[in-house]
């Protein structure tokens, strides 16, 4: 069978439709522990399929500056999503979201693939553009990434600015990278005539799939914060739901455990300025989050008793940490029993255990909540005064962000 007679048999959709049930049923969501090492193995897996290529490509003597530099839609999104995987970095994710799915899709259904192409290379192209359609579309619904709630006109302009440095290249390079050159050797619907005609019906359809996408997924995005995107929780909402809070509880506790899980013994110790060590950051997390789940487990009538209902709706997350940073910024610290002592790394390994367990008890007693109790009962904050119970976990949730900042800071 050639590569054609493996296109016909429906060979592409089959893998994707594994890599669909890898990613939604096996692979971990959001508030797992293992989240961030499977994101690392999903990055060393998309660079290794796409070393493959090009190692096969070399020694089958296919390659060629024309054909296989990575500057193809698809290609870039790889890349992107490798480096995103890895570093964190919010870019990289925003522009493989939109250039993955809308450009993969197009690969899927009309593949550029000869017909004596090798076979392994036909399933690696398949894996590789099943994987740049379906990694960030689990990484929004599965594993908590956003985009920009205004994103439409600057992912426009970031792709017309891509497309115009290719179309230089290309023009020197003799290539035809992201095809911006001359039309690509497929038939479809959306290609007519010769350069540069062809480009406006592919520009209409990029207008019109990229509008349809963020309308799709309006749901995992979030409005423009102001303020350092670093210090400001990766989540914005207006009001998070209940799923979402216990979700971005384990989140953010789990980045500042893996971050402090990368940190030597004696930078584990150190301290800069009199600034708390990384191992005082993680006991003064504990000793936050240790009453908030004390207090959940009393009785609700007690909890209306001593401190009463709301008689406001609880704050946006966005709301409450602005008033939490201006009280920082009037002078406000930690007091009594929430500054930390000297940690031992031997007591830090026991304060990571002991904050997980705290977490999972978090969660069951979230659970026991009703979103309208979240919003009725009062809880003493040392800081903020009275808070609602939606406003005492969003203020957890953002508390261990901004402390796992500081602990990085203190290393610069």
């Amino acid at each position: 069978m050639n590569a054609h007679d493996w296109i016909a048999t429906g060979l592409g959709w089959y893998l994707f439709a594994a890599v669909f049930v890898l990613l939604w049923w096996v692979a971990p969501r959001l508030g797992s522990p293992h989240l961030k090492t499977f994101e690392k193995g999903l990055a060393l897996f998309i660079a290794l399929n796409y070393a493959f290529y090009h190692v096969s490509a070399a020694v089958l003597g296919d390659w060629s500056v024309q054909d296989s530099l990575p500057f193809h839609m698809c290609n870039l999104t790889q890349l992107l999503l490798i480096w995103h995987l890895l570093t964190g970095q919010q870019w990289a994710f925003r522009i493989s979201a939109i250039w993955g799915p809308l450009g993969g899709i197009q690969a899927l259904f009309t593949p550029g693939i000869e017909a004596d192409y090798w076979f392994p290379l036909v399933v690696q192209f398949f894996v590789s553009h099943s994987l740049v359609v379906l990694v960030p579309i689990y990484l929004m619904v599965r594993a908590g990434r956003r985009l920009p709630k205004r994103f439409f006109w600057p992912i426009i302009g970031y792709t017309h600015l891509v497309a115009l440095v290719l179309h230089l290249i290309n023009r020197s390079l003799g290539s035809n990278y992201m095809y911006v050159n001359q039309p690509p050797p497929v038939d479809h619907p959306l290609l007519h005539g010769s350069w540069p005609y062809y480009l406006f019906w592919i520009d209409v359809a990029l207008f019109a799939l990229v509008a349809l996408f963020l309308w799709g997924f309006r749901r995992y995005t979030h409005p423009e914060g102001e303020g350092n995107p670093s210090v400001v929780a990766s989540i914005k909402t207006n009001i998070m739901d209940k799923q979402t809070i216990k979700n971005q509880l384990y989140e953010n506790h789990n980045s500042f455990i893996s971050y402090l899980e990368t940190l030597t013994e004696e930078e584990f110790l150190n301290s800069k300025n009199d600034k708390w060590t990384a191992g005082q950051q993680l006991e003064h997390i504990f000793l936050g989050v240790k009453p908030v789940r004390q207090i959940l487990s009393l009785p609700k009538f007690l909890l209306k008793l001593i401190w009463g209902q709301a008689n406001r709706e609880s704050k946006s997350y966005e709301d409450l940490v602005k008033k939490y940073l201006l009280k920082l910024e009037n002078g406000g610290r930690a007091t009594g029993r929430f500054i930390p002592q000297k940690v031992s790394v031997e007591n830090g390994q026991k304060l990571k255990i002991n904050l997980k367990n705290e977490l999972d008890k978090l969660a069951v007693k979230l659970d026991k909540l009703s979103e309208e109790e979240l919003d009725k009962y009062i809880l003493p904050h040392p800081l903020l005064g009275k808070l609602t119970i939606r406003e005492m976990l969003y203020f957890t949730i953002y508390h261990v962000r901004h402390h796992e900042e500081l602990t990085k800071r203190n290393f610069k």
